[in-house]
């Protein structure tokens, strides 16, 4: 599942990067070219304190995963939190 980043709702996975926005702040559709090019783009080296973003194109600092914003263009400093969906 995905959290969108105004936390105002929660949709399948399936339905990120699918085109159509299902988050009412548009979250699940930004960065999608991004992420799509990510195979092509060379290791990326991260300051001390910091840590690639899954696209591989930008750093995040440790301090700013998971503090409920959106620091990486594909959202990943805001996946896997230990947040979960209600069902």
């Amino acid at each position: 599942d995905f959290l969108c980043k105004d936390r105002r709702k929660c949709i399948d996975g399936n339905l990120v990067c699918d085109g159509r926005s299902h988050c009412l702040d548009g979250s699940d559709e930004v960065a999608c070219y991004m992420a799509a090019r990510t195979s092509t783009t060379a290791s990326l080296k991260c300051r001390v304190g910091s840590k690639p973003c899954k696209n591989g194109r930008e750093c995040v600092q440790y301090s700013h995963l998971c503090d409920g914003e959106m620091d990486c263009k594909d959202g990943s400093d805001e996946q896997d939190c230990g947040r979960q969906c209600q069902p």
